[in-house]
């Protein structure tokens, strides 16, 4: 039931016992009566749309503030030199969000419709940069060789890199007993990286 429809029905009832009361009165006084019930109840209806909107207000006040400590606190864990320097690097980025890690910072960024990933090492200096690559723009030695040494496992993540000027490959190969993280550094072949056995 709405506001409206239950002040109305409190109402209702108020001056039904009111009537009631009163009966042996002068019909004057009812009628006076009755005008006092009617400014009473509406002021409290005004009341109670006043409350909601002050309510309304202090609940986004409380998300807004939520918020800013979070973003706040998720900034502060990354230094200001290495912000500026990401900064400096991709003016243009967009959706910006940044990780630490072990011994590096990893920023997840838009620029030009295309997902980036920037990597800062611990000395703050830029270390290189990734996207994520679909198995048909691989190089053609790097594909054959996944074909040929590794039939059977499926591609979970791929990614193409580049570490002072020096492009790299990174796959995630898995098949229903293992996983393998494979790198290529020299654009014809893979190298191990990572072996795990599933369980």
């Amino acid at each position: 039931m709405s506001e409206r429809g239950l002040c109305s029905a409190v109402f209702q009832d108020f001056v039904a016992n009111i009537i009631a009361v009163v009966s042996f009165a002068k019909m004057r006084c009812v009628a006076d009566i009755l005008l006092c019930c009617q400014l009473f109840f509406k002021s409290l209806i005004i009341k109670l749309k006043t409350m909601k909107k002050k309510i309304t207000m202090l609940m986004t006040a409380f998300i807004l503030t939520c918020s800013i400590s979070f973003a706040n606190g998720i900034s502060d864990e990354i230094p200001a030199s290495v912000s500026s320097n990401f900064t400096r690097h991709f003016a243009q980025a967009k959706n910006v969000s940044w990780e630490k890690m072990d011994n590096y910072y990893k920023a997840s960024f838009e620029l030009n419709s295309t997902v980036l990933f920037a990597f800062y090492g611990n000395d703050k200096h830029f270390v290189g940069i990734a996207h994520n690559l679909t198995s048909d723009k691989l190089p053609l030695m790097l594909q054959a060789d996944l074909k040929m040494n590794y039939p059977g496992y499926w591609i979970t993540d791929l990614v193409e890199y580049s570490v002072n000027h020096m492009p790299g490959y990174s796959v995630t190969l898995e098949n229903a007993d293992q996983k393998i993280t494979l790198k290529s550094d020299n654009l014809s072949r893979w190298d191990m990286s990572v072996k795990i056995r599933k369980s």
